[in-house]
């Protein structure tokens, strides 16, 4: 029998341990399309795993580059990507798996999402809003390219209201 659920009192020190957790959650969350779905064919089904690859933009009219391994994930109809950044952040989104060259948009791409973190915040898009637009312009089995762009809400009390991501490429 499992251990029944606690949940902690607000500014209690559970939790702010439950808010160090939910980036890593958030992070998990994008690649659950990727775990759902109908295509069952294992040639068409690529793991997780680290690439060689790399993830540049601009938040908020910054720079920003990965400082880590592009991670990705193609499986079941879904590719996911995700890349550590500076201070801690994480650019994170997922969309759906279709010859290139593709533009996938939120609103009309199922499974399309993004999220930005840094620390306990978050900010997002998908089916809560915000905006999201990802154009694959290269995929084969070795291989996606393409560019993207985001305008994200925050989460919970996550300052500023919004985050825009521009200008970003992925390969």
């Amino acid at each position: 029998m499992g251990t029944p659920a606690v949940h902690p009192v607000p500014g209690s020190p559970g939790d702010s341990r439950r808010r160090l957790r939910f980036p890593v959650l958030v992070l998990l969350l994008a690649f659950v399309p990727a775990a759902c779905g109908g295509d069952s064919d294992p040639a068409t089904a690529g793991g997780p795993g680290p690439t060689n690859g790399s993830m540049s933009a601009s938040v908020d009219g910054s720079s920003w580059s990965a400082t880590g391994q592009l991670q990705g994930l193609r499986m079941q109809g879904f590719i996911s990507l995700a890349a550590p950044g500076p201070g801690g952040s994480v650019i994170s989104f997922a969309f759906p798996d279709a010859p290139a060259p593709v533009t996938h948009t939120l609103g009309t791409a199922v499974g399309l999402n993004a999220t930005y973190a840094v620390g306990t915040s978050q900010w997002t898009a998908g089916a809560a809003g915000g905006s999201a637009t990802v154009t694959v312009t290269a995929l084969d089995d070795t291989r996606v390219a393409g560019t993207f762009s985001f305008t994200l809400n925050a989460f919970e009390d996550a300052t500023p209201a919004t985050r825009t991501i521009t200008n970003g490429q992925f390969e």
